[in-house]
C-alpha cells in the first residue's frame, strides 16, 4: 500500500492503528486508501476478530494506542453498544 493522497501523519496514525489490532489478534488486517474516492476521510483500517469480546477489546487496544502514541482520541465511535462492528473515527 502507498497512499496518493495522504499525509503522513494520517499514514502514521493508520499503522498504528494496525499494529494494536495485530497485537490483539485481529485477522485480515488492511490499511485501505480511499483518498481518490473520500477525500474527506483519507484512508480505513479494517480488521476482523474471531468473536464480540474480540471486536471490543481490539477498539480498546486502538483508542488506547493512538491515544498514548499521538495523543489522539476518536472523534466519534459507533457500534460500540453491539460490538458486531465498531468504526472509530479520527476526524
Amino acid at each position: 500500500m502507498t497512499p496518493n493522497d495522504v499525509d503522513d501523519d494520517t499514514l502514521a496514525l493508520a499503522r498504528a492503528a494496525a499494529r494494536a489490532a495485530d497485537d490483539k489478534q485481529g485477522t485480515d488486517i488492511r490499511i485501505i486508501d480511499v483518498s481518490a474516492v473520500l477525500p474527506i476521510v483519507g484512508l480505513f483500517v479494517v480488521t476482523s476478530a474471531g468473536n464480540l469480546r474480540l471486536v471490543r477489546t481490539i477498539a480498546g487496544e486502538v483508542e488506547d494506542r493512538l491515544r498514548l502514541e499521538h495523543r489522539r482520541s476518536p472523534v466519534r465511535t459507533e457500534g460500540l453498544s453491539e460490538s458486531q462492528w465498531i468504526l472509530l473515527d479520527y476526524g
